[in-house]
């Protein structure tokens, strides 16, 4: 299974919504349900720069005196925007996921509802409300630990050489993307393969060895993506959290010069060309670059390890619908056909 999966449950829904979807998880420190909404607005408008729509993300500022989570989970508004997408990803994931144990997928759903109160698993874990449960928590995890990280080292030369041929081009730019960029600092820049688990086409064919290694290597690609990042000398990453716990993040070196380093957790660990480092995000981290030259790492975004193939593919579909919720893709749900009976009628209607 796979896309075909996610593609049956949103097809079932998708003849329904208006606008975009207001945000899943809360920014931490938010006790206004609208400010979700404006960073929703916010992060929709900053992607005009690259014509595409950019996501609206987990990613918060870490404070050491965050709010309490009780006065979080209060604060979480069920407009009718928002009951209608909930709705829709529980009748999807009845009917495209018939006899699978989803019961942490069903839980998520909670958690992103407020219903339930996530857990901080160790030293400087910050998750958000988007949080699967039961799943190992750690900062830093081993190459060793992923059969496709290997062999990815091992050929990590097609991505080094055919990164250099397209910076020694003169047409050849990053973009300032990020829907956080007063976390990410006028230093970083990036440029993106993949985006919300969508190839983007124009990147790619810039990098066609580098898209079918990652192919070939068959990485269990998650919802965020994968892309090529610049931190250029004397900047930094301030630290914060991606929130999300479900995903892990690999950073491969590329160009990495010395004085270079990342903090996950209380752990800093510095790249070296062609080896990887593996992270999860949902612990506070941060960069630094204090050499007199670029550092440049080829990121790769993927789902946990201890998810189920039924549980990824679940949560793909919730992400693909409420992109299709926060892109206007899903007009606004007529209150006397609510559901998948109006959804069918209104599908035999066109």
């Amino acid at each position: 299974m796979s896309a075909s999966r996610v593609a049956l449950g949103a097809a079932m829904l998708a003849p329904m919504a208006l606008g975009f979807l207001a945000p899943i998880s809360l920014p931490r420190g938010t006790s206004n349900p609208a400010g979700a909404i404006n960073s929703a607005t916010s992060a929709a408008a900053a992607s005009s720069c690259s014509g595409r729509r950019a996501p609206v993300t987990a990613v918060r500022m870490s404070t050491r005196n965050e709010p309490q989570q009780k006065q979080q989970l209060k604060a979480l508004e069920m407009t009718p925007r928002r009951k209608q997408f909930f709705r829709m990803v529980s009748e999807g994931l009845k009917v495209g996921f018939e006899g699978e144990d989803l019961s942490r997928v069903e839980n998520f759903v909670r958690y992103c509802k407020g219903e339930l109160e996530y857990k901080a698993l160790g030293p400087l874990h910050q998750p958000s409300e988007e949080y699967v449960e039961g799943l190992r928590a750690k900062p830093w995890w081993e190459p060793q630990e992923f059969e496709w990280i290997s062999e990815m080292e091992e050929r990590s030369s097609i991505v080094i050489d055919e990164f250099k041929a397209f910076w020694n081009d003169p047409l050849s730019g990053f973009a300032k993307d990020s829907v956080n960029m007063n976390i990410m600092g006028k230093g970083w820049s990036g440029v993106r393969l993949q985006r919300l688990g969508e190839w983007i086409p124009e990147n790619c064919e810039k990098f066609p060895k580098t898209v079918k290694l990652l192919k070939e290597l068959e990485i269990p690609l998650a919802v965020r993506g994968v892309m090529f990042a610049r931190q250029v000398p004397g900047s930094g990453v301030s630290p914060h959290t991606d929130g999300r716990n479900f995903i892990l993040t690999t950073h491969l070196g590329v160009d990495v010069p010395e004085d270079c380093w990342m903090r996950v957790g209380e752990e800093k660990r510095s790249w070296e060309n062609g080896k990887a480092l593996i992270l999860d995000t949902s612990f506070e981290h941060e960069t630094r670059n204090d050499s007199r030259r670029d550092r440049i790492v080829l990121i790769i975004d993927y789902w946990h390890p201890d998810l189920t193939k039924a549980e990824q593919e679940a949560l793909a579909f919730v992400y693909d619908l409420r992109n299709k919720f926060e892109s206007g893709e899903i007009p606004l749900e007529e209150p006397e056909e609510k559901g998948l009976f109006g959804a069918f009628k209104r599908a035999f209607q066109q």
